[in-house]
This record gives C-alpha cells, structure tokens and sequence, in this order.
C-alpha cells in the first residue's frame, strides 16, 4: 500500500488546484457580469438618446411646418422692404406718379415718356392726362 501522507498531498494538490480554477472563474464571471450591466446602460442611455433625437427632430419638423406660410410671405416681399430707410411709394408706382404729376404743368395728351420692351406687356406709352 502506498504511503498515506503521498496520498493526502496529492489529494491536496488537486483540491489546491480545484479552488484556484474555481475562484478564477467565480472572479471572471462576476467581471463580465458587471460588464454586461454596464452594457446594459450604455444601451438604455443610448435607447433613450435616438427617442429623444427623434422627438426633436419631429417638433422641428413641425415647427417648419407652422412657419412655412409665414416664410413664404417673407419671401414673397419686395427687397427694398428690408432696408433701414426706403421711399414711401414703391418703385413699380413710381411711373405712374411720376405721369400724373407731369400732368399738372404739361398740356393735355402729350407724351411724357414711352417704352418699347422685348415683350408686347412692356410697350406702353405714357401721355399727359
């Protein structure tokens, strides 16, 4: 028969050997364990970050909406509107205020001033009325 104490040591050894894998993998797990949960919230934060970006983006887009009429008008104002000071009378008036006041110091039915555009709409001639 062997001897007992080779016995025990061997023994030993092996439950030696046993505990330490076993405490690595205990340690090990309890690591990607924490991992995992840290992953976890990444993940939620990131959820709720897309939810919140998606949100934004859909009042932004409402909010165009809402403007948009007030954007077209805007747009549809004449550039001199926007100046710090410009006349009273708008320069496409400016012709014909300009006619009616040579009325009063021109004799009747003279031609103050003629046009010939490119198109029929642009030929205009102007009298003294």
């Amino acid at each position: 028969m062997r001897r007992p104490w080779q016995i025990w040591t061997v023994f030993l050894l092996c439950l030696l050997a046993v505990a330490m894998a076993m405490s690595w993998l205990s340690f090990k797990i309890i690591r990607l364990d924490a991992l995992r949960e840290t992953d976890r919230i990444e993940t939620e934060l990131a959820r709720r970050e897309a939810e919140l970006q998606e949100r934004v983006s859909s009042a932004l887009y409402r909010m165009d909406l809402m403007m948009l009429p007030l954007v077209a008008q805007e747009a549809a104002r004449p550039h001199y509107l926007y100046h710090s000071f410009y006349e009273i009378v708008a320069p496409e008036k400016t012709l014909d205020g300009a006619v009616a006041l040579s009325a009063a110091f021109l004799p009747a039915d003279v031609v103050v001033v003629s046009t010939n555009g490119q198109i029929p709409e642009s030929r205009a001639t102007f009298r003294a009325s």
